[in-house]
């Protein structure tokens, strides 16, 4: 474990990283499917992305400013 003053911030973004590759893949198998896609299951998919952009960014802003850097 780093002793880096932004380590828990960067630290902590790991598993919004990690699905994001994962809801792409959903919305990737959603979009080359014949089917029709159901709006109420682009909501929720679009409510857990726009979370998950808020908190990443929020770790972003929080890392930058222990480096002194400008987020």
């Amino acid at each position: 474990m780093s002793h880096h003053p932004a380590f828990n911030s960067v630290d902590s973004m790991e598993g919004d990283i990690r699905d994001l590759g994962l809801w792409a893949s959903v919305l990737n198998r959603m979009g080359t499917t014949e089917d029709p896609i159901d709006p109420e299951d682009v909501w929720v998919i679009s409510n857990v992305l726009s979370a998950m952009a808020k908190r990443l960014d929020a770790h972003r802003r929080e890392a930058f400013g222990k480096v002194g850097g400008r987020a």
